[in-house]
């Protein structure tokens, strides 16, 4: 933050009882599901959680002070109350990664903060974690913006099935991967095609199958000229 590297910052707290993991057996089956983990793993890693999560806040209040002093974008992450929404508001979070049910959502939007969800969970068609799905956020309209989360791929198909899967436009599919996200960190020189902007495109060829990325320009610059074999 201090040698300005960082655009975003981003507040998780992954342990367990609370956020993603409402439980610890929750966090059990999630490691031994994902990771395989053993027993003596887990006690191993649900102790280093434990003990990390002491000083949160007052660690918290330290860096979120040091970004708005640089000007950085603030971000909350896997809300899962009123409370915890507007204790990171009061920190000036502008953005609320992953609120895991519609009440946390619906409160990060009263704050005035962007809500964000991962594009694999519109195509898996549920979060991994058993929380709000992305689709019913969105069909409840307290979703701002999608994030590629674990899997960039699921940017593109997911947005081209919003149109069917949630009734709304396809102008307003791409601006929750475009133009929202764009302006909830603080971007204003990217996010939608307008003169003075900085030319961030993407050419997009869909015949049939999954979409693909045909060609990517970064700043009015070409980066990117794949031709995909359709034959």
């Amino acid at each position: 933050l201090q040698q300005r590297h960082a655009s975003l910052l981003s507040f998780m707290d992954h342990s367990p009882g609370q956020g993603q993991f409402q439980d610890v057996a929750a966090y059990r089956a999630y490691l031994a599901r994902t990771y395989k983990t053993s027993d003596a793993e887990f006690e191993t890693l649900l102790a280093d959680k434990q003990a990390a999560a002491a000083g949160t806040m007052a660690r918290m209040t330290t860096l979120a002070a040091l970004a708005k002093q640089q000007g950085v974008s603030i971000a909350s992450h896997d809300d899962d109350s009123i409370e915890k929404v507007d204790a990171l508001a009061s920190l000036g979070a502008v953005i609320s990664e992953f609120p895991t049910n519609l009440a946390a959502a619906q409160a990060a939007r009263a704050q005035g903060m962007a809500t964000l969800f991962g594009a694999p969970n519109i195509l898996r068609g549920k979060s991994q974690s058993g929380n709000m799905r992305a689709l019913d956020a969105v069909l409840e309209g307290v979703a701002d913006c999608l994030c590629g989360d674990y899997s960039a791929a699921a940017l593109l198909p997911s947005v081209l099935m919003l149109p069917e899967l949630a009734g709304i436009g396809l102008a307003d599919a791409i601006a929750l991967v475009t133009q929202n996200p764009a302006r909830a960190a603080g971007l204003t020189d990217r996010g939608e095609i307008a003169v003075g902007k900085r030319a961030d495109l993407v050419a997009v060829k869909h015949l049939g199958g999954l979409p693909q990325a045909d060609r990517v320009w970064v700043a009015g610059v070409a980066a990117l000229s794949a031709r995909f074999d359709h034959a």
